[in-house]
């Protein structure tokens, strides 16, 4: 067997290793995903939608984030000046009250 065989042969194995690796690492991310959504259901904690207005000007949205999440933002806000949040609760699937 050439040099040559045995090169083209270990780089065949490793782009298989390599395809076997993404299968198993988008496999892995869509039971994540599905998981959260899972969570997301059964939980019943209140979801916000928070708008982020610097000087005026509409900065940055963010929808249906968790309290925890507000909390944090709100914390990465307080050094910049003449900052406006806007947080709402919000109306989606998940906060269906009867």
């Amino acid at each position: 067997m050439s040099v040559y065989s045995k090169l083209n042969l270990a780089g065949k194995l490793g782009k298989s290793v390599g395809y076997i690796m993404f299968a198993v690492n988008s496999i892995m991310a869509f039971a994540s995903k599905m998981g959260r959504n899972a969570y997301d259901k059964v939980s019943n904690r209140p979801r916000y939608n928070v708008t982020v207005h610097v000087q005026g000007v509409e900065l940055h949205v963010k929808r249906a984030i968790y309290a925890s999440e507000v909390s944090k933002l709100m914390d990465a806000m307080r050094v910049i000046k003449e900052v406006e949040m806007n947080v709402q609760l919000a109306d989606d699937e998940f906060q269906q009250r009867s």
